[in-house]
């Protein structure tokens, strides 16, 4: 029979809980940094959480997103989609994008960046590359907008047709 969670685990779930009660929405990475956990010790403590329906989890791309509740859950993501809208509408009216390119535009818009960082690491760290996760989530965004890409050979980077 499965242990009951120790101590340390429960209070480990409460700080936990307090993180994402001040932000409404946040990554398990973010978990990780702010508590100073590893990846299994915060998602352990999200596991629970979910299993007791105090969070709720969405996931984009290789990224779960941990919510308050399913109301927060949906206005964050369509926070992101509304964002990835607004730059590919208004900056000339670009007709085929992908992951890379709507990276490029979050970084040069102050406001679409603070909305991303709350969820991903917007940085480039080796070679100006971004990181594959990273990624994954704003093609993830793109998916919810857009459909499935209109191009992707197999190993190469997807290319949406965008429809304003």
């Amino acid at each position: 029979m499965p242990k009951a969670p120790t101590e340390k685990v429960i209070d480990r779930v409460h700080h936990v809980y307090h993180l994402v009660v001040s932000a409404g929405c946040t990554t398990t990475a973010t978990i990780e940094d702010a508590l100073g956990l590893s990846h299994s010790m915060a998602y352990y403590a999200l596991q629970l959480l979910k299993n007791n329906k105090m969070v709720v989890e969405v996931v984009l791309g290789k990224h779960a997103v941990w919510c308050v509740d399913e109301e927060t859950a949906k206005r964050s993501i369509e926070e992101l989609k509304s964002e990835v809208r607004r730059l590919l509408c208004n900056n000339g009216r670009i007709r085929y994008t992908t992951p890379k390119r709507v990276l490029e535009l979050i970084e040069s818009d102050k406001y679409a960046r603070k909305v991303f960082s709350k969820h991903v690491s917007l940085g480039r760290p080796k070679r100006g590359k971004y990181k594959p996760t990273t990624l994954a989530f704003v093609d993830s965004v793109l998916r919810e907008l857009f459909g499935e890409p209109k191009f992707q050979r197999h190993g190469e980077r997807p290319v949406y047709f965008v429809t304003c």
